[in-house]
């Protein structure tokens, strides 16, 4: 017996699939600078995780950054390119936490470092953050 289900049917159903299937992925882990959770038990450690980023911007961007810096204030490219990085660093530090097993990283650090490319003159941005991989409840 053929399907009675119209395109429009079938799309729908596609959709509320996909959708339930993004509900069942775990939420990326909790982060904190402080040595636990308050309110929550910490029952599981998995060790020390970390994430790492780098990042650099294009040579034009960082003529425009070395003109801005000659007349002094806040350098905007330069905080948007630490941010990204910091967020990126941020980001792998919970996908590792979780790939061990953990919902939440305490004891976050985070160790920055930038450096002057030789030929282009661009600067690399460095960030790493790192913390203890644990299961909370």
């Amino acid at each position: 017996m053929p399907s009675t289900e119209t395109s429009e049917e079938k799309k729908l159903s596609e959709l509320r699939r996909k959708l339930s299937e993004l509900k069942a992925i775990d939420p990326l882990p909790f982060i904190t600078t402080r040595d636990r959770f308050e309110g929550e038990e910490i029952y599981k450690e998995y060790g020390i995780v970390c994430g790492n980023a780098v990042h650099s911007r294009s040579i034009f961007v960082d003529g425009i950054v070395s003109l801005k810096s000659m007349f002094g204030g806040e350098v905007h490219l330069l905080r948007d390119l630490m941010e990204r990085t910091t967020l990126d660093a941020t980001r792998n530090l919970q996908k590792a936490a979780q790939e061990v097993g953990g919902n939440a990283v305490v004891c976050v650090r985070y160790s920055t470092s930038t450096t002057k490319e030789r030929l282009s003159g661009g600067v690399i941005t460095f960030v790493t953050a790192y913390g203890m991989a644990v299961r909370i409840r």
